[in-house]
């Protein structure tokens, strides 16, 4: 049986104890419910979008328990609990935030990498920036371009990094990285040749 979230509102304002949101339920394709939480601590209410989706929801109910339990940590330990219509509805919320957390936070990585140096860790999705006056991919056609980079990556990164940190920049050659100094896991591994696409982007603009 697949259940899915649709039309998903949540307010980050009205969420105190739970997520505070509204959002349809679909089960097999079909939309028969309507969820919400108003964000105080109360378990979210799943109400049939009319008295026909009852038999509907009784059957989702029931598949819902023969799923394997669900985790969640607490105080350093891993707790389990029984999996309901209810918390399978929490639980696909959850994923909806984090999959939309994750694309803003994307965003704002290949916003800040345009014109500058990124390090962090992706697994926090914490990040600081080392900026330039002008677009990485300009900075690499003129002469001292690399060099300007890799001095800024010694003077303010080589030698700095605290655990798990790593220079997140997809548009910086891997050659001038090393050249800086760093070890092969303190940097991301491209897979296009950067140098030569910007090289590339310069000789159009002088045509």
């Amino acid at each position: 049986m697949k259940i899915e979230l649709k039309s998903i509102h949540h307010s980050e304002t009205l969420s105190e104890e739970t997520n505070a949101f509204t959002a349809k339920v679909y089960i097999d394709g079909k939309f028969a419910a309507y969820a919400r939480n108003d964000g105080r601590g109360e378990e979210t209410n799943i109400q049939p979008k009319d008295h026909m989706d009852w038999d509907l929801i009784k059957q989702a109910e029931q598949y819902c328990k023969t799923l394997p339990p669900g985790t969640y940590e607490f105080g350093g330990e891993q707790h389990a609990y029984s999996m309901t219509l209810e918390s399978v509805v929490d639980d696909l919320l959850e994923q909806h935030l984090s999959k939309k957390h994750q694309q803003k936070f994307d965003r704002k990585l290949a916003k800040a990498m345009e014109s500058g140096i990124v390090f962090g860790t992706l697994e926090a999705n914490s990040l600081s920036v080392i900026g330039f006056k002008m677009p990485i991919a300009t900075l690499l056609t003129y002469p001292h371009g690399s060099d300007t980079i890799k001095q800024a990556i010694e003077r303010n990164i080589t030698g700095q990094f605290k655990e798990g940190e790593k220079i997140l920049n997809t548009n910086i050659p891997e050659k001038i990285l090393r050249e800086a100094g760093l070890m092969e896991n303190q940097y991301t591994h491209l897979k296009a040749p950067v140098l030569r696409q910007a090289k590339e982007r310069g000789r159009k603009r002088k045509l």
